[in-house]
């Protein structure tokens, strides 16, 4: 039946290269194939090359979108059992036509971009997962206020080339927007304070308006869409934002610096031995987020060490860990970020003969990071891996897993750079980094810290 209307309609579906030629009535001799398309009245004129690719790109197009019909219709006529869901029913066949050859019609055939670079579309959601955190670190590096040189190197270092160069500036300049699939509690801690600001604005400029029309002027101006329901309950005062407020400053970079190391991600909070770290991370996180964390104390049961840890939550910062952002916090504090690593899980030592300056870690990821990042910055690295080994902890013994260690190449010679750059906060490291400063090569102590 469909294949009757669309022949009733004047349509036809010939082959690729088959076109009527130039002559009587405007057809030409069955089955002779012409690749010159026939003049038209006055000629192409002016850009006639490009209308008429454009003109036979449609034609394909069109060609296809009728097979595709007819494929449909025959299934119905030949009462063949359906090979999807009735709701799915016309969704595209497993295979294209033998005669859609042209690398755009099966790239939209295939559901990889739409017509005309609209983008990528994922069908996935695997993938719509790493689309959606590419579009993250895009507004991460904007929040930082880098230009889109620089946004660009970090997104191809870190995701590679999942994305188009056209859709990555469409993103950073906003001409387009990406919608999340989910909003988690980074995007909520991000945006939530000022969107609610702006929502306040709006309706105090325009009383009238209802929520849904204040939601639509809320998302033109952010580039994440909230939900309609939350900006009732905004405007009607039953509830407001409950999420810890973020801002994307150097200081960041800290945090993912130390949420790498020592920091406990399921639970949150950090817990250390050394005041002085700890105390540095309270404040590097209430210029993050505002908050004033703080310190409690506790005696480990065995060796009779004192403990000093924190109680929040830290949702921002699980986060960035589950989604992997904190490689592009990285690369966008990189400074700020081994500072943060080194006093986790970094040592200094001296031998009479050596220097030592590494960090030891079991995430290969995270290895890999560090050293991508201290060569940016113009040091030499070496890594070593330690196979797993038991050791008696505590009168047991205790399987431990393998790990990783990086080491600084010709640490004297960059021992000064090494302070002004990153450095330690961590009181003994950075007594002994001082240390080894100030006295000569032949009075340096050879105890070790960690």
């Amino acid at each position: 039946m469909r294949a009757a209307r669309l022949e009733g309609a004047g349509l036809t579906c010939q082959p690729r290269g088959l076109r009527p030629a130039p002559g009587a009535g405007g057809l030409g001799k069955p089955g002779k194939r012409h690749t010159k398309a026939p003049p038209l009245a006055g000629g192409w004129g002016r850009g006639s090359r490009r209308a008429r690719s454009g003109l036979i790109r449609h034609l394909k197009m069109l060609d296809t979108m009728i097979e595709i019909a007819r494929e449909m219709a025959g299934r119905v006529s030949n009462a063949e059992p359906p090979r999807c869901s009735p709701k799915n029913f016309f969704a595209r066949p497993a295979h294209p036509p033998s005669y859609c050859l042209d690398s755009k019609l099966l790239a939209m055939w295939r559901g990889r971009r739409g017509v005309g670079g609209m983008g990528v579309r994922e069908s996935t959601s695997g993938k719509a997962t790493v689309i959606d955190n590419i579009y993250r670190s895009v507004l991460l590096c904007r929040l930082a206020g880098l230009g889109f040189a620089e946004t660009k190197r970090i997104i191809y270092s870190v995701y590679g080339r999942a994305v188009p160069m056209h859709t990555l500036k469409d993103w950073y300049y906003g001409r387009r927007k990406h919608r999340l699939s989910r909003l988690n509690s980074l995007d909520r801690s991000l945006f939530y304070h000022k969107a609610y600001e702006i929502v306040l604005e709006i309706k105090a400029e325009h009383p009238g308006w209802g929520y849904k029309r204040v939601a639509t002027e809320l998302n033109k101006r952010l580039p994440i869409r909230v939900p309609s329901m939350t900006i009732y309950f905004w405007i009607t005062g039953r509830s407001r934002p409950n999420v810890t407020p973020v801002r994307v400053v150097p200081e960041l970079g800290y945090l993912a610096g130390v949420l790498v190391g020592d920091y406990r991600r399921t639970g949150g909070g950090l817990s250390v031995k050394d005041w002085g770290f700890i105390e540095y991370y309270v404040k590097v996180y209430e210029k993050v987020t505002g908050v004033r964390l703080e310190i409690h104390e506790k005696d480990d049961d065995y060796y009779g060490n004192k403990y000093f840890y924190t109680k929040e939550n830290g949702g921002f910062l699980q986060l960035l860990w589950k989604t992997g952002l904190w490689k592009t916090i990285a690369h966008i504090y990189p400074m700020e970020f081994l500072q943060g690593l080194f006093d986790s899980e970094g040592t200094i030592s001296y031998t009479p003969k050596s220097t030592i300056i590494k960090i030891t870690t079991g995430n290969k990821e995270v290895l890999a990071t560090a050293k991508t990042l201290l060569e940016s910055l113009g040091y030499k690295t070496h890594i070593y891996e330690e196979e797993p080994q038991t050791r008696n902890l505590r009168g047991e013994e205790t399987a431990f897993k393998g790990y990783y260690i990086l080491k600084l190449a010709k640490p004297k010679a960059i021992l000064k750079k090494f302070a002004t750059q990153i450095g330690f906060r961590e009181s003994k490291r950075q007594t002994k980094l001082q240390t080894l400063l100030k006295q000569p090569p032949s009075q340096k102590t050879t105890k070790k810290t960690r």
